[in-house]
């Protein structure tokens, strides 16, 4: 070990951004994290905390963290070279290969898949909205006759960038109709253990008993509660892994070419040089996601990278190519936040500094949800201490002060700024490199009354109930009521998942609804005579 990189891992400049506070009064074991860097091949690696907290038993660089999303890459490199062995074509339609898709999915194809250009809904997003309870088991054939269901996509395939778990979930199912084998014996034989990574799989198998394996820990208000999801879906998520093996992929990509110098299934290490290469739209428009990779820079940095969080585990990845460095931090604490804390890591690391906090002129920050308008769209500005929670359907970002005065963050890496006028009514909202005027809406007066009502999606095959209680409306699906926070004229909001219900002649007639990576979902009234509830009861 490093005793510099050691010092650097365990630093004021990295640990706060990582780990948050102990539950009030709580002084048993808590879960925590492993962080690792890699420079020029010269490791270092620093653990804290639990992987199990019942037993005491301490995170070491053995521990096996399920690395959620880090499972794209391993998915997207077992693609590639499944093309370069002549299986299949990244230009052909997906349809081609899983023809009960149906008419919607015609003009994807097995690229847009990779690169999350498809336009298919999130299925994650669509089993929330139908009422998913919290330890249903799903197995990937519902979720493909869910996804068969769809009668249109979000967008156009090739013309926008939508990050979307569907997406590599198909993947999976199309891997598997081209060669036969599962998507996690493909990458078994093709991508670990040519490369030595004895730790990492795509977990396909509940019942597989695995040694040193992280239990995963939600704070709660008292302690802790143990987060568990049964699902044997791989390729979006599903993969198991350590610090180590992380290293040495990245390692291993760093290398000339991406790395190896063998073929996929033919005994070297795997080549994969398209995996460091960014995307693009059809149109040649580039786009920060590549093949199960975002290019993303911290400071001047350029930088690949990809996060996971799944039930309760929570990762980051990253190489600086032009440095050889890799950075790792992966945490069974589902509150911890590893994409800050590597981002320091390679501030640290590479320029010796961390970002400094901001002190912004109060007067501009509403202290109460303030609702804007522009672009055509709605959203919404709500306190969120030490910072704001910036709310629409397709963005949710956490901004924080900075010393202009501005609120600053980013989504999915891209960057945002947004500012106001002096007297708060006009907002300048920056994403990237795209400036939009946001306007204060006055807030909405309708009675809530006019909404209530059945209605139904035929590609969800599932009812919502929209009624109104003590002045307020609420919206029920499978047993599941949250209260809808009005937002403006006809649109309300639950969380994350917005309702605007479609009005014709004065008379509501349906609802589109929504949610991160699940946009645009149409529910239309269902008719007296012919009405069941959110539960299949029959309701006059």
């Amino acid at each position: 070990m490093n005793d510099d990189l050691i010092t650097l891992l365990t630093s004021a400049a990295v640990l706060p951004d990582l780990l948050p506070d102990d539950p009030p009064g709580w002084d048993g074991p808590v879960p925590g994290a492993i962080v690792a860097l890699s420079r020029q091949g010269r490791r270092s690696i620093a653990a804290f905390g639990c992987a199990d907290i019942e037993n005491g038993v301490p995170i070491s660089a053995r521990t096996v963290f399920d690395g959620g999303s880090l499972a794209k890459q391993f998915a997207a490199a077992v693609t590639l070279l499944s093309r370069d062995r002549a299986d299949l074509d990244l230009d052909e339609p997906v349809t081609g290969r899983l023809p009960e898709l149906g008419p919607a999915y015609q003009r994807v194809r097995i690229g847009d898949l990779l690169q999350h250009t498809s336009g298919i809904r999130d299925y994650k997003a669509l089993l929330a909205i139908v009422g998913a309870r919290r330890y249903d088991f799903y197995s990937q054939a519902d979720v493909l006759s869910l996804l068969a269901r769809q009668r249109s996509l979000a967008f156009e395939p090739g013309t926008e960038y939508e990050y979307s778990n569907s997406n590599y979930l198909l993947l999976g199912a199309v891997l598997h109709r081209v060669t036969g084998r599962r998507l996690g014996e493909l990458c078994r034989s093709w991508v670990c253990e040519p490369l030595g990574l004895s730790a990492t799989w795509l977990a396909d198998d509940l019942s597989r008993p695995v040694p040193g394996r992280a239990r995963s820990y939600s704070r709660t208000d008292t302690g802790f509660r143990v987060e568990y999801t049964p699902t044997e879906i791989v390729g979006d998520s599903g993969l198991s892994t350590t610090v180590t093996d992380l290293l040495t992929w990245g390692e291993h990509l760093l290398g000339a070419d991406g790395g190896g110098d063998g073929g996929g299934g033919g005994g070297g290490e795997p080549r994969l040089p398209d995996l460091l290469r960014p995307g693009s739209l059809a149109d040649g428009t580039p786009i920060r996601y590549g093949f199960g990779l975002c290019f993303e820079p911290v400071g001047s940095r350029s930088c690949v990278r990809h996060g996971g969080s799944v039930d309760g585990f929570q990762s980051e990845w990253l190489i600086v190519p032009d440095h050889g460095l890799v950075a790792v931090a992966l945490s069974n604490w589902a509150q911890a936040q590893p994409t800050r804390a590597v981002a320091g890591i390679v501030r640290e690391a590479l320029d010796g500094r961390a970002p400094g906090a901001g002190h912004p002129s109060p007067s501009r920050l509403p202290d109460r949800p303030v609702t804007l308008a522009g672009d055509g769209d709605i959203w919404q500005l709500r306190p969120a201490p030490p910072g704001h929670a910036l709310i629409t359907p397709l963005v949710q970002a956490y901004l924080t002060p900075a010393a202009d005065g501005t609120l600053r963050g980013d989504h999915e890496g891209t960057p945002i700024t947004l500012d106001a006028d002096r007297t708060a009514d006009v907002w300048r909202l920056r994403m990237g490199e795209r400036t939009t005027k946001l306007v204060r809406l006055p807030p909405p007066d309708e009675d809530p009354a006019r909404y209530a009502n059945i209605f139904h999606s035929a590609e969800l095959m599932t009812s919502i109930t929209v009624s109104v209680r003590d002045g307020e409306l609420y919206w029920r699906r499978r047993g599941v009521t949250e209260r809808l926070s009005r937002v403006a004229a006809d649109v309300f909001r639950a969380g994350a998942t917005w309702l605007r219900f479609l009005v014709e002649d004065d008379r509501v007639c349906g609802l589109r609804l929504d949610a991160p990576r699940a946009r645009d979902i149409r529910f239309t009234v269902v008719p007296p005579g012919s009405r069941t509830d959110d539960e299949g009861k029959s309701v006059s």
